[in-house]
């Protein structure tokens, strides 16, 4: 007897099925786009993931040349790189989700800094030049772009504040927020701001008082969540949840509180998550469907050097394609998400989501997610599970596309490598290779049931004619 048997019935309820994970994916900072090899990965993802906004920190940096402190004390603005990071985004089908971070220096009111390019992260020297920096920017913006673009962009104010990105305490980032909010409604009220942009979904409850106290606009709230946050932190007292439950449980602890405020239908944007466990993944976005607007993974590609330079091969956790388009189990795991259907097919409480086409085929995701897996690349070995999945009346065979975390080919070959600093370019081409989707296999029908095993942590994609 199978560990599951999963019913995919003609006449079972459907519903839709939003693919709202591919409303954002993050990068690291905005500077890092003028690479070339940042740049290919994000044609890749676009492509494969089917990803429409990227969020990333540093737009107002002083590697972006933005903010020029001229003489008698005006504020002068360069937009020159910004527009050639967003002119390049929009060529490629994707729109900037605008992180409003972190402080030009000439602009800061002290040097503290963060992340190895040294973003400064203290308050405005003045509020009054911050509103008029701000106006000046998305001025140039709307005046490039057409109103008709930007205000289908989300403007988000700063990141973590809660955390070491923002120097200055809760009330000066309320202050910041309304005076980046007035700033940007001045150009036109058809502009979506939103905040705080806090981990562990902190901040919300107070934050939504102050913007009704204070008479703030605000068009969404936007909130972090890992599922290695603790758990005290995100929910006031440990649950001892499984990780598994973290992210699903926090997003609608984050919802609550949207609800019990003066603003109980804003829009819910988590603008930070991330895992590596193909199975976790699959598990996440399924489990988190229909609490949130849209979740952004961060981030699309290890191309990323806030903690230092970027590194050797497989050297960051975070990140869907390695270092030379090399794509690891994530990056296949949100392919398959992509290439699901948008009318969902109810199949029981099953680790299973089921999508049916209008000529009647249907597409499966099937994962094995021990309870309490580690979430990084490799996993956490557990059971093989068995699988009968019932299809009412179909026969002949299916497609079943697999990724396994534990056989994947990429670290295999790494590893028998030695895991070496330097890569040749003959190694580069066979990592690349051995990151390709894996082979689909046909898989017969026994009658209507087609039966198929999975190791833990792993996927399978199922396409049935």
């Amino acid at each position: 007897m199978a560990d599951y048997s999963i019913p995919v019935l003609a006449n079972a309820p459907t519903s839709d099925f939003p693919h709202y994970w591919e409303g954002c994916v993050g990068s690291d900072h905005a500077a890092i786009s003028t690479r070339t090899d940042w740049q290919s990965a994000l044609s890749e993802v676009i492509a494969t993931n089917g990803f429409q906004r990227i969020r990333f920190h540093g737009v107002l940096d002083d590697d972006m040349n933005f903010y020029i402190a001229a003489s008698g004390g005006s504020a002068s603005v360069s937009m020159t790189d910004i527009n050639t990071c967003f002119d390049m985004l929009l060529a490629k089908g994707i729109r900037p989700f605008v992180e409003i971070s972190f402080m030009p220096t000439a602009l800061a009111s002290g040097t503290q800094t963060v992340n190895y390019y040294e973003a400064n992260v203290t308050p405005p020297s003045s509020l009054t030049t911050w509103s008029t920096v701000i106006g000046r920017f998305v001025s140039s913006l709307v005046s490039r772009y057409g109103i008709a673009e930007v205000e289908t962009w989300y403007f988000e104010v700063w990141n973590e504040p809660d955390q070491n990105s923002w120097s200055g305490t809760q009330a000066q980032y309320f202050d910041l927020f309304a005076a980046t909010s007035s700033a940007i409604k001045s150009v036109n009220s058809s502009l979506r701001v939103g905040g705080p942009a806090t981990s562990q979904v902190q901040w919300i409850a107070a934050f939504l008082n102050y913007c009704a106290t204070n008479s703030v606009a605000i068009d969404f709230v936007s909130a972090h969540v890992y599922p290695g946050d603790p758990q005290a932190s995100l929910f006031g007292v440990d649950l001892g949840l499984p990780s598994e439950q973290i992210v699903p449980r926090a997003i609608q602890c984050a919802r609550a509180r949207i609800a019990a405020s003066p603003f109980p239908d804003l829009p819910l944007i988590i603008t930070e998550w991330a895992a590596q466990n193909p199975a976790f993944i699959a598990y996440t976005m399924e489990a988190c469907q229909g609490l949130c607007d849209f979740i952004c993974y961060w981030d699309f590609t290890t191309i990323f050097e806030e903690s230092g330079p970027i590194g050797k091969f497989d050297s960051v956790y975070f990140g869907l394609l390695d270092q030379y388009n090399v794509a690891r189990t994530s990056f296949h795991v949100f392919t398959w998400l992509h290439e699901l259907g948008t009318t969902r097919v109810w199949t029981g409480f099953n680790p299973c989501i089921a999508t049916r086409g209008t000529d009647g085929s249907l597409k499966l995701l099937l994962w094995n997610l021990p309870t309490n897996a580690d979430v990084a690349k490799m996993g956490t070995p557990g059971p093989t599970l068995s699988f009968d999945v019932l299809l009412d009346g179909k026969t002949g065979t299916a497609s079943v596309t697999t990724v396994d975390p534990l056989t994947y080919p990429v670290d295999i070959l790494f590893n028998q490598w030695g895991r070496p600093d330097t890569l040749t370019a003959d190694q580069i081409g066979q990592l690349q290779a051995a990151g390709a989707m894996p082979t689909s296999q046909t898989v017969a029908l026994t009658g209507s049931v087609l039966s198929l095993s999975l190791t833990s942590n792993s996927v399978a994609f199922i396409e049935i004619g």
